[in-house]
């Protein structure tokens, strides 16, 4: 039979063999390091219980909350050729098996009995374009450049080089055309009482009302890029904005307010117009 004692508050061993108690000497170090690695993981197995308990109280409260959040309808998809990149996304791991967090510029999609079809990443990288051969591009960029006939903007060019090369060259040769017959036209010296008509304001009047309209917008509207003035034919002043493919409702009243401002400080008779493609 055994025992512990304490001798001057040391603690000891005690043996005893009938009404007998031997002392023994101090726990070794090789006792007490298993005495404390018995103690490490006695408190290595509390705090693990600890855990699992914590755990799954933590999985009971959050369950119901996935199963109200599995329930709500996702927010509604963008349309009109104009798809959100998580969509996208889906749909490359979809067709290809393989998932991927990346965005690539461009994506070519599997071929159809109509057309070619390419999907093109917008400048924020937050959505991609539909863009065809023939239908071309849903961006903004290019229905501003239809009005002359033929579209053109960056996506369609990165989709198909070669007819947006050709798209391109007719616009440029109809700019240039238009400006052939503008620098064409004879000029013939009004007469004194029209030059003092205010619908009709001098080449240097105009100019003067062009670092005007500088002057008060360019302070006030991050937009604004520079101001163009026609004096020749119909007086006109166009106000360059810079480009985007999306404009927030913000900026569509900057827009707006750019135009507004113009339009007070323009003389009768000067034409106002407001453009992101000069």
């Amino acid at each position: 039979m055994s025992a512990r004692t304490t001798f001057d508050g040391a603690s000891q061993e005690t043996h005893c063999i009938g009404s007998v108690s031997i002392p023994r000497g101090p726990l070794t170090t090789a006792e007490k390091r298993a005495a404390r690695y018995a103690r490490k993981a006695r408190d290595q197995a509390r705090i693990q219980k600890q855990k699992a308990a914590l755990a799954t109280s933590a999985e009971e409260i959050a369950a119901p909350a996935r199963e109200d959040a599995a329930k709500q309808p996702l927010p509604q998809l963008q349309g009109d050729g104009k798809y959100e990149a998580r969509v996208v996304q889906a749909l490359v791991e979809i067709l290809t098996g393989r998932p991927s967090a990346a965005r690539p510029q461009k994506i070519m999609m599997p071929e159809t009995i109509f057309e070619k079809i390419v999907l093109e990443l917008s400048s924020t990288e937050q959505f991609y374009y539909r863009v065809t051969e023939q239908g071309g591009c849903t961006c903004k960029g290019w229905y501003y450049s239809k009005r002359y006939g033929v579209g053109y903007c960056r996506h369609y060019a990165d989709a198909f080089p070669e007819q947006a090369a050709r798209n391109k060259a007719i616009i440029d040769q109809i700019k240039a055309d238009r400006k052939a017959r503008i620098q064409a036209r004879p000029y013939a010296p009004k007469p004194k009482a029209q030059a003092e008509d205010p619908r009709d304001p001098t080449p240097a009047e105009m100019e003067e009302l062009k670092e005007l309209v500088t002057a008060a917008l360019k302070e006030k509207h991050l937009l604004f890029d520079y101001v163009r003035v026609e004096s020749d034919g119909l007086p006109s002043l166009t106000i360059r904005y810079k480009f985007k493919d999306d404009y927030t409702e913000e900026e569509e009243a900057q827009i707006a307010g750019m135009m507004e401002a113009a339009r007070k400080m323009a003389p009768k008779g000067v034409e106002v117009y407001a453009s992101s493609f000069l």
